[in-house]
């Protein structure tokens, strides 16, 4: 320890530069494994477009039947952001990662071997659903927010891009593993990549239940200086945040992005993939799954 200060004071650094620059690795290196988790999870739920083609194609189900269970999926996803949040204040984000990807792997092994629509419900609508949330936005924004102070903004935006990058990467190879394998086993490669990437996401929290708002010497996260760290007080509680304003119209906003742009998401994929082009041509459908991910992405810059 004596050794590190008077290195540090050799190279003309402060001992507050040398906490500081302590910190900036674990903050990073969290905002990766928020990225890399949000990615996969998303890439593994917008990627149904594609088998909703595969479903169609051997179970004879209309499109309005095979989109049931993509309704049910938002509605769940709605309506489990709470209890997820909750679980989230409780556990922390480690712990729901955890039950996040075990949910998802058992959901992507049981899809694998189904028959009848009513399983897709429950396994991509329900179960699949509730284990991508607790791999997204509501685990990992108060996380960040604890980590980040001057560049929040930035770190929130880089975690909702993976949200539209997902989208373009998923269908293409979802796509071309569905046309070389076949759609079961194109499931059981996705559960087992969820299986063997959930243990190296989850250590990368290891180190982000409590991290510190503020260090001892003053140094606060992300090397912003002790005159802008936000004061140390009491936070409002949820039923003080609803009588503000700002709640009502984030909720309003959110309400309004996604009638906007789930209305417009599943039947043109399904409509393009099935009328324009044949099976082989996978990159058409990562092109055209880009257009829905641009805006996601865009909102980094």
């Amino acid at each position: 320890m004596d050794s590190g200060l008077a290195a540090a004071r050799r190279s003309g650094m402060t001992i507050r530069d040398t906490v500081q620059r302590g910190r900036i690795r674990p903050a990073w290196v969290v905002l990766g494994g928020a990225f890399g988790a949000f990615t996969l999870s998303a890439a593994l739920m917008h990627s149904y477009p594609v088998y909703l083609v595969a479903f169609i194609a051997d179970f004879g189900w209309s499109r309005a039947e095979t989109s049931i269970a993509y309704s049910v999926s938002q509605l769940v996803g709605g309506a489990s952001s709470p209890l997820v949040g909750y679980l989230v204040d409780r556990l922390g984000s480690r712990r729901l990662l955890f039950l996040g990807g075990g949910l998802l792997v058992v959901g992507l092994l049981a899809s694998a071997f189904v028959t009848a629509l009513w399983e897709i419900v429950v396994l991509y609508g329900v179960i699949m659903t509730i284990g991508a949330n607790c791999l997204g936005l509501v685990v990992f924004v108060p996380m960040l927010s604890r980590y980040f102070i001057r560049n929040r903004g930035m770190a929130i935006s880089i975690v909702q891009s993976a949200n539209g990058i997902a989208r373009g990467i998923s269908a293409p190879l979802v796509q071309l593993l569905i046309s070389l394998i076949g759609w079961r086993s194109t499931y059981l490669v996705q559960a087992g990549l969820m299986g063997v990437l959930v243990l190296p996401l989850a250590a990368l929290f290891r180190r982000a239940e409590a991290p510190p708002a503020q260090l001892q010497n003053g140094a606060v996260p992300n090397e912003t200086p002790a005159t802008d760290a936000e004061p140390l007080g009491r936070g409002w509680t949820l039923r003080e945040a609803m009588r503000t304003p700002h709640f009502w119209l984030l909720f309003l906003v959110y309400l309004c992005t996604g009638l906007g742009s789930f209305f417009v998401s599943l039947q043109p994929a399904h409509k393009l993939m099935t009328s324009v082009m044949s099976t082989s041509e996978t990159p058409m459908c990562g092109a055209a799954s880009i257009f829905p991910a641009t805006p996601t992405t865009a909102r980094i810059w």
